[in-house]
């Protein structure tokens, strides 16, 4: 009896694109802060598990030290 292949799964965490970089209704929000679009989209942020995890993403980036070549 043979064993079904399991199939790896990656975390989200260790994604190195997300698509936060380049969102068009992020886009639109950052462009015209007061507009209502802007104000959704700063109540999504506080909630939403795809921007917690860029935001994570974005801090362990800032920490570690750059290349030297």
């Amino acid at each position: 009896m043979q064993e079904a292949p399991v199939e790896k799964v990656t975390a989200p965490a260790a994604v190195s694109h997300h698509h936060c970089e380049d969102c068009g209704f992020r886009r639109r929000a950052d462009a015209h802060p007061t507009s209502l679009l802007a104000r959704i989209w700063r109540w999504h942020t506080g909630w939403c598990p795809g921007w917690k995890s860029y935001q994570r993403w974005l801090a362990a980036q800032q920490q570690q030290p750059s290349a030297r070549i």
